[in-house]
């Protein structure tokens, strides 16, 4: 996330979506307030071991000069929209290659940690976030 906010221009907005909290938080969209390159990237290297070792949640990075955004979901795949040329850069940059989407295969699991159960509350407290109710396809769905 930080080699593709790198190539955005700032100010940028997080969107933390929580959809399945263990940790004792509101399921819900966490907006951030606008944020410079710094505390976007203090931000992304405080809780980078928890965004990769968990799925209880998806993360997004937009950034409003370049309408430009990014989403990290819970299957650790990474969607870019707009400015596609320079991320498209910095992800080969990176050692990744744009592609086709990869099957997921259904169904599958999801891991919620106990051990990141504190690291939930850290990232609900880390902003003044604007909190949004989870719209229908941010939910987990159950499997049979």
């Amino acid at each position: 996330m930080l080699g593709l906010a790198a190539v955005l221009a700032e100010p940028y907005k997080v969107l933390y979506v929580l959809h399945t909290p263990r940790g004792g938080s509101d399921p819900g969209r966490y907006e951030s307030p606008a944020l410079n390159r710094a505390e976007v990237e203090a931000f992304f290297r405080r809780f980078k071991a928890f965004f990769a070792g968990d799925a209880r949640h998806d993360v997004w990075l937009h950034s409003g000069p370049d309408n430009a955004t990014v989403i990290w979901d819970r299957h650790d795949l990474v969607y870019a929209y707009g400015s596609l040329n320079r991320l498209e850069v910095a992800l080969e940059h990176s050692g990744l290659k744009p592609g086709e989407r990869p099957e997921v295969p259904v169904p599958h699991t999801h891991h919620y940690h106990a051990e990141w159960d504190a690291a939930e509350r850290e990232v609900v407290q880390a902003f003044d976030w604007r909190v949004t109710p989870l719209r229908k396809e941010d939910e987990q769905v159950a499997w049979a």
